[in-house]
Parts: structure tokens; sequence; C-alpha cells
């Protein structure tokens, strides 16, 4: 059996092909650059007020937990300013 070749018609090119525009790469145009990612700050948070009553309250639950020992109130009203601050 014989092939049979056929033949397509290519259209006539009224208009003459534009040169394709051409840009030229430079090395700086190819580069990446980078962005530095921003950290926000940490909050800062301001000191609660605390009211006299609140520390006097901590400070003698402090005091009965240490079984109600006298000497120590200095210390225990100090502790009891901290922990209440944070």
């Amino acid at each position: 059996m014989a092939t049979k070749k056929t033949r397509t018609k290519k259209s006539p090119n009224t208009t003459p092909e534009a040169p394709k525009a051409t840009r030229k790469v430079t090395q700086s145009s190819t580069k990446r650059t980078r962005t530095k990612k921003t950290v926000a700050p940490l909050a800062v948070r301001a000191p609660r007020t605390v009211t006299h009553e609140e520390i006097a309250r901590r400070a003698y639950q402090l005091w009965e937990q240490r079984g109600c020992a006298h000497g120590h109130d200095a210390q225990d009203w100090a502790t009891a300013e901290n922990q209440l601050m944070v």
C-alpha cells in the first residue's frame, strides 16, 4: 500500500514579520534583594496599680502560710508587693 502525502497550504505572508523586542538584562536587574523581617518589640507592661489593701491582704496570707511566725513582716510585705506588681 502506498502512503498518501498531504500538503498543507501556507497562508501567504502579506505583512513582514516585525523584529522581536529584546530587553537587555543587566546584572543589577537580576539580583534579588532580601527584605529584613521586622519583629515587633515585646510589649512592655506598666506596673499594675495595686492598692494598699491588696498588699496587706497578700502579706497577711503569706504570714499565715509561714505559721503566723512574727518578725518577718517587712519580708512578707515586700514579697506581696512583688507578687502583685507582676
